[in-house]
């Protein structure tokens, strides 16, 4: 009994690490199995995997978001060293 105890904690904390490859699909095949029959037995680590997501998510928003500002900047700057009708000020 404390023998398979062990080695769950084990399997549980290698899952663990694994998760953000998971999620960015960088697991070998081989691997994949094991952590997917992981996360049916493990509520904890399937949160796990959706906050994972969800912080890609918002980071790729982000910085998307960031990219479209810097452009708008970009713009806005030009348009004020040029003036209204593009002359140089």
């Amino acid at each position: 009994m404390g023998c398979t105890i062990v080695m769950r904690t084990t399997r549980h904390r290698r899952t663990r690490r694994r998760l953000d490859a998971y999620v960015d699909a960088e697991l070998a095949a081989g691997v994949v199995p094991d952590v997917e029959r992981h996360l049916d037995e493990c509520p904890d680590c399937r949160t796990t995997v959706v906050l994972i997501r969800r912080l890609k998510r918002s980071l790729a928003r982000l910085a998307r978001d960031d990219r479209t500002a810097l452009e708008r900047l970009r713009g806005w700057v030009a348009a004020e060293l040029t003036g209204p009708r593009g002359d140089p000020r």
